[in-house]
């Protein structure tokens, strides 16, 4: 699950990609804060906490008609700047463990020479990467990158949009697979985005989200040229069996092909992916189920209520417990309520058919009364029934009445999706913005659980200097050493490989796990008290299984052992 977003349309999603128990509580209080940094004119796009208030988020600096990558570091709830050189914007960040995240944007955004960046964090040191361009024609060059998602440590998708020489566009994938150790994983290895079987002349293609259910086993959405009406995109999927891509299929409701998916969100452990995007000449919202085990895929357009005649949506989420969210925005075209407002979209998978239901979003009690003109652009949810969206909205403020603001939305599900609770409300601004010009803007949310959310963008302070902004929901209690209280199978051959489940408490956020003294593979985080690794080789012995994260290594029990023989 991460962090995620989309494009208001075919227009600005082509301009993304080639260079944007609570249910009886009261209101979430949510707590703003200044993001550290620098100086001023920044802002923060995406954020993901590999354990309450643990997270990095991502965005940029412009100074001086210079666009500089830009982080924010949050440990045990202190966020701290993080110094970068790269004249780039970080648009997508993705955490799957302490040390060891991977943020992705584009170099010279606003340029025709455009490039991908990958960041790469190992401990507490960056590397900018520079992104390679995929095989033939499009070795050399531009494009961009927009989403990336790391099922595991070493195990990451990066995706976005390459252009050629011959100024012709196509999905762009990036992809780091695990090597023989977790310190030595492979280079990263670009590939054109598979697309339909058979597609001819025009080519135009681009991939705005990504998301994995495991390692090597990923789905990305984008959109593809139409071919028998190259004006029209038809909507893209590709699926990552073991590592390999392939064509994933292009699903648009009955009786149209037009249209693109913006973003996508998989269910770890389970089979199924939800998509989201828009269809039809008119753009309407569609969602898209994926069944990764069939590789079928099956799209549902969304109906409007008046006075909305066209939507899109543009972030998806999905929680362990398969309840997942998509939103966006519908649009009145005409009418006294002409304008936009926010549309949700929900999903309860694995409850019989699921019970997708479209609506526009309430809206803050200070929404201008005439035109809400609010957008949600992004969204997460943490089992439990427990979505939080963010975006923006035209409040009742400022001698116009009509400044610009930023929305937070949470809704409470029940067990079978439908919704017990709606609240909508202006986020809270920093201390040194008490005008009333607002002027603010959230675009990247993260929930760990219904107790700890992380929102952030940027606002105007008093002195109308653009200043990066944090919102903290609930707050942080400085975590605890992992504990392994049970290790299976508790033995394997010596010549290792063999997947070993770990249980115990602290998980979050593990870097390393070690037998005897030497590093297990293939990590993956399953929750706070469950992760995978596939064993190392080592001599015929009985060894000790420890596990690192943050905040220490598990000490030495009766519980960790592991038996090596030659025999297994």
């Amino acid at each position: 699950m991460r962090h995620v977003g989309g494009a208001l349309s075919v227009t600005l999603l082509a301009a993304l990609l080639t260079g944007m128990p609570l249910a009886h509580a009261a209101t979430p209080k949510w707590t703003p804060k200044q993001a550290p940094g620098p100086g001023k004119g920044y802002h923060l796009n995406a954020v993901d906490c590999w354990s309450p208030g643990n997270c990095v988020a991502v965005g940029y600096q412009s100074s001086n008609g210079i666009t500089s990558s830009f982080i924010d570091k949050d440990s045990n709830g202190k966020w701290s700047y993080v110094h970068l050189t790269a004249e780039a914007d970080l648009t997508s960040v993705s955490c799957p463990a302490a040390g060891a995240c991977v943020a992705v944007g584009t170099i010279d955004a606003d340029t025709s020479s455009s490039e991908g960046l990958i960041e790469v964090q190992s401990g507490s040191h960056w590397t900018a990467i520079e992104a390679t361009g995929p095989e033939g024609r499009y070795s050399s060059y531009t494009g961009s990158l927009t989403g990336v998602d790391c099922a595991a440590v070493g195990s990451c998708v990066a995706v976005g949009q390459a252009q050629s020489n011959a100024e012709v566009n196509t999905g762009f994938l990036l992809t780091l697979k695990p090597g023989s150790t977790r310190t030595k994983p492979v280079s990263w290895v670009a590939k054109r985005a598979p697309e339909k079987p058979g597609d001819g002349p025009f080519e135009n293609a681009g991939l705005a989200g990504v998301s994995c259910i495991s390692a090597g086993n990923c789905r990305a959405v984008g959109f593809a040229h139409d071919d028998s009406n190259y004006t029209d995109f038809i909507p893209l999927i590709d699926e990552e069996k073991n590592y390999v891509w392939a064509y994933g299929g292009s699903p648009t409701p009955s009786g149209t092909d037009i249209g693109q998916l913006t973003s996508v969100s998989c269910i770890v452990g389970s089979t199924v992916c939800m998509a989201a995007g828009n269809y039809n000449v008119n753009q309407l919202p569609v969602i898209v189920t994926i069944n990764t085990k069939t590789d079928g895929s099956q799209a549902a357009g969304e109906g409007l209520a008046s006075p909305f005649t066209s939507g899109e949506l543009l972030a998806t989420s999905c929680a362990r417990d398969k309840q997942c969210q998509a939103v966006g925005v519908a649009y009145a075209n005409s009418g006294p309520q002409y304008g936009w407002d926010g549309l949700i979209v929900s999903e309860k998978y694995g409850a019989g058919k699921p019970s997708g239901t479209a609506a526009a979003a309430k809206s803050p009690s200070d929404a201008n009364t005439v035109q809400h003109n609010e957008t949600l652009v992004a969204t997460s949810c943490a089992s439990g029934g427990f979505c939080v969206s963010v975006g923006s909205y035209l409040d009742n403020s400022g001698p116009s009445m009509q400044d610009q603001a930023s929305v937070i939305d949470t809704r409470i599900y029940t067990d079978s999706g439908s919704i017990a609770r709606e609240t909508d409300i202006k986020a809270p601004e920093p201390a040194n913005d008490t005008a009333a010009d607002d002027q603010n803007l959230l675009g990247g949310v993260i929930c760990n659980n219904r107790t700890h959310c992380a929102a952030v963008g940027s606002y105007s302070n008093d002195t109308d200097n653009s200043r990066g902004v944090i919102d903290t929901l609930g707050k942080t209690s400085p975590s605890k050493a992992p504990i392994v209280t049970k290790v299976s199978p508790s033995n394997g051959k010596t010549a290792g490989g063999e997947t070993v489940t770990i249980t115990g408490s602290n998980f979050s956020g593990a870097s390393a796990v070690k037998f005897g003294a030497k590093a297990a593979s293939h990590l993956h985080v399953i929750s706070s008290t469950k992760l995978t690794v596939k064993a190392p080789s080592h001599s015929a012995a009985r060894v000790n299984i420890r596990v690192t994260t943050g905040r220490g290594t598990s000490a030495v029990t009766k519980n960790d052992r592991y038996t090596y023989s030659r025999h297994g």
